[in-house]
């Protein structure tokens, strides 16, 4: 019996359903089923009872569950052990695009010092659309991008090429594109603002947004006779609006979680027309947990609580 085959015996029982727990854990279903026979025959008792709705847990089961939640509760009590022993903890990289990072490095880095005080936290940028490459080609093990609608098939097959190499995909925020103005800029009033309505504009963009991850949206932006003047990062788009009152196109996240400027000199008005339902999914990527070292699960984890604790737009 192998340690995450207890984490699989839980979220089966999470879920009521060996086809959800599947999903969930990015494995097949007849593998997942296997496992339980397997554990089932080796602890010589059922564990699960079929239903015409799913599985429900027999009165063994549950008393295994509960023995089950402590073993698993001491394991990760040992491992912790062992990162405070280590002299030298082994830097983890995290690989996002400019718009997310700018706004996650502070906050982020808080949370995972508070558990691994000395350890060392390095962010890495990228354009959005190659984060999920590069953990693929194991340059890195742990990634946040985007997925918006107007790729939306490509993610159902980026989950696809990702299970074969034990990646995880989870979504950890939903967001959408916003036009951001000054407050006193002509715009400011409206509730929302269609992109055909951007024209003749001096704007403020990303330095990758051309790139084909936000394409639709950048030509519909060069049919507009816009101007455009590119920026390393969201502060300087900020401080471009308010001292020079351009605008800019931006996610949700990056607007209201980055706080180099006062956002209450800023208005965000929903941007809409540019895709199928102007809304986009912000996802953790990373290989399988089993396949990461023990300060790699500690940021994982501190990057879904986190997301888990931001408001909806």
């Amino acid at each position: 019996m192998r340690m995450e085959h207890l984490d699989y015996l839980l979220e089966i029982d999470k879920y009521h359903s060996i086809s959800a727990a599947a999903r969930e854990l990015f494995i097949g279903q007849t593998a997942l089923s296997s496992v339980v026979k397997s554990i089932e025959k080796e602890v010589g008792f059922a564990i699960f009872r079929r239903t015409h709705s799913g599985v429900e847990t027999t009165p063994e089961g549950e008393e295994a569950l509960a023995l089950i939640w402590d073993i698993l509760s001491c394991f990760e009590e040992i491992k912790l052990l062992q990162s405070k022993s280590e002299a030298t903890p082994f830097p983890v990289e995290l690989i996002g695009s400019p718009s997310i990072n700018c706004s996650i490095a502070a906050p982020l880095s808080k949370a995972y010092q508070a558990i691994l005080p000395g350890s060392n936290l390095i962010f890495r940028e990228c354009e959005g659309s190659d984060v999920g490459g590069k953990i693929i080609q194991n340059d890195f093990n742990v990634g946040l991008t985007y997925f918006g609608s107007d790729i939306r098939s490509n993610i159902k097959d980026f989950e696809a090429i990702a299970q074969k190499y034990q990646i995880v995909v989870k979504p950890v925020f939903q967001d959408r594109f916003y036009l951001l103005v000054r407050r006193d800029h002509p715009f400011a009033g409206r509730e929302s603002i269609h992109i055909n309505d951007v024209k003749n504009m001096n704007m403020a963009m990303l330095s990758y947004f051309s790139n084909r991850e936000a394409s639709a949206t950048f030509v519909k932006f060069q049919e507009g006779r816009n101007r455009f003047t590119t920026y390393s990062n969201v502060s300087l788009i900020k401080e471009a609006i308010i001292k020079n009152n351009l605008v800019s196109t931006l996610s949700g996240y990056a607007i209201f979680h980055e706080r180099s400027e006062d956002n209450s000199l800023l208005r965000a008005i929903p941007l809409t027309g540019l895709l199928k339902d102007d809304s986009m999914v912000l996802c953790l990527i990373h290989r399988n947990l089993k396949n990461l070292r023990y300060s790699e699960q500690v940021l994982i984890k501190c990057i879904e609580d986190y997301f888990s604790s931001l408001p909806p737009l």
